[in-house]
């Protein structure tokens, strides 16, 4: 049985790993029973004091994540792919790629690209509950600039068990463990 103390337990892992900067707001749209939901969004808004924002429709996800802009967003490998698609069906990885090799431009090009998917605001973006595949990682490294995180838990460790670290990760320069103590 996970207690209250196990969630508790790794949320303040998470506030020691990322803490809190400024108001928060979190963008809820997986189902509220999910582990990784529950932990990531539920019970850290809790811990950060943070305002979270529901996902009225499933076909309206898009739409509403451009209106909310979280300042972290916590979603899943498949949310992730269908953000690329998205924005490669508008602007095709050739163009993209072109438009971004002119230095001028590409700073404009993150920040519109950005807006249109509602990630603006985002200082922390994490994906869980599978793993996500290094070719999306690097695009979003690349294209826009930011490190999507990931860390792996089961349920039964209160899906807190191997968390990535802000510019600790294996494609950052200096990669080291992220230590916590909760």
């Amino acid at each position: 049985m996970i207690t209250y103390g196990n969630m508790a337990f790794a949320a303040k892992g998470m506030l020691q790993v990322m803490p809190p900067k400024g108001t928060e707001k979190f963008f809820s749209y997986l189902p509220l029973a999910h582990a990784f939901e529950r932990g990531a969004v539920e019970l850290s808004a809790l811990q950060y004091g943070a305002e979270v924002h529901f996902l009225e429709d499933i076909d309206k996800l898009a739409q509403q994540l451009a209106q909310v802009a979280p300042t972290r967003f916590h979603g899943v490998p498949l949310v992730y792919g269908r953000i690329q698609a998205g924005v490669l069906k508008k602007l095709p990885q050739q163009k993209l790629d072109k438009l971004m090799s002119i230095p001028i431009l590409r700073g404009y090009i993150r920040r519109k690209i950005l807006k249109g998917i509602g990630l603006q605001n985002a200082r922390t973006c994490f994906s869980g509950a599978a793993p996500l595949p290094i070719p999306l990682m690097s695009w979003f490294k690349k294209t826009l600039g930011f490190e999507l995180l990931q860390g792996y838990g089961m349920t039964e460790n209160s899906i807190y068990a191997t968390p990535a670290c802000p510019a600790r990760t294996r494609s950052a320069p200096s990669a080291r463990r992220c230590r916590t103590r909760a």
